[in-house]
């Protein structure tokens, strides 16, 4: 059993010394370059582990036909930990840490699926059961923090909910809500938004009072329709979309031969004009909507 052991350590360390001469000699990298990368391996192990369980039951927050079924996939996944991590400079000054992607915390996984059973259900009052919101708050406050943090929590857990519910709702569900109600102001124009995407309405767009937000409102409706004169009602020639940049893409873009690559921001336009949702590109903080915005209009 000892002469096995043994056997084993020998090999580990030819191993080990093999990684090291194959890092120091030919890739001429120095002892930090080494460490760097051994940490960020350790650190990206970490969202490998449980990861296929995990893709496994993603899809199902989509389609759990209970809150019960909502909260025990959330828990599962809240449990199971990060999808994904990566070395992070240390703003404080220190050696680089491992972050991992906050985004999946069991709140807002719990929303993902609310949202979706709401729809379902045609019930949005799914997104507004304060009990609810006071568990998850409750659960996911951090040490040290104080009860100020509570109202917030609760307010962003019920608007980040209802957001959801827009970008995955139809004009046939209940769409009675409340922008104006939201906080900070630019929550009520992401609202207002997601609002026009679920009534099919452009309309609606014309409501936001900021212009920079009510060009990009329309501008996704004019590549949503493929109306060259709605590019028209872009104002605002500072706005990050602008008319000419509306025209420009529905011109170039409404050909299936000028599809961009699929790194390319374009392909949020393209997926749009040829409503095609598998095309949708895929942003890195999954709790930012900006893709189910695309899912919504590509529909």
């Amino acid at each position: 059993m000892k002469k096995k052991i043994i056997i084993i350590i020998f090999l580990l360390a030819i191993i080990i010394l093999g990684f090291f001469i194959y890092k120091f000699y030919f890739k001429k990298e120095t002892f930090r370059d080494v460490i760097y990368d051994m940490k960020d391996t350790a650190c990206e192990m970490r969202g490998e582990i449980h990861k296929a369980e995990r893709l496994s039951l993603y899809p199902k927050l989509e389609t759990a036909n209970s809150v019960k079924e909502c909260k025990q996939i959330s828990e599962r996944l809240n449990k199971l930990g990060p999808l994904e991590c990566h070395l992070i400079p240390d703003d404080m000054g220190g050696g680089p840490l491992c972050g991992c992607d906050e985004a999946y915390g069991y709140g807002n996984l719990l929303n993902e699926c609310l949202s979706s059973l709401a729809v379902k259900t045609n019930n949005i009052s799914l997104c507004n059961d304060e009990a609810r919101r006071k568990e998850i708050c409750e659960r996911d406050k951090k040490p040290g923090v104080s009860d100020e943090y509570f109202p917030i929590c609760e307010e962003n857990l019920n608007e980040d909910c209802i957001l959801d519910y827009l970008v995955k709702a139809s004009p046939s569900n209940d769409l009675n809500i409340d922008c104006n109600a939201f906080n900070p102001v630019v929550s009520k124009y992401f609202c207002l938004e997601r609002l026009a995407i679920a009534k099919n309405d452009m309309n609606v767009c014309l409501e936001i009072d900021d212009q920079v937000y009510q060009d990009g409102c329309i501008y996704n409706f004019a590549l949503k329709n493929r109306d060259f004169s709605l590019c028209e009602k872009i104002k605002d020639e500072n706005s990050y979309r602008t008319a000419r940049d509306c025209r420009d893409n529905l011109g170039l873009l409404s050909d299936e031969k000028n599809k961009p690559n699929e790194s390319s921001s374009d392909m949020f336009e393209f997926a749009i004009i040829h409503k095609d949702p598998s095309l949708c590109p895929q942003y890195e903080e999954w709790s930012e909507s900006q893709d189910n915005i695309c899912q919504a209009l590509a529909k």
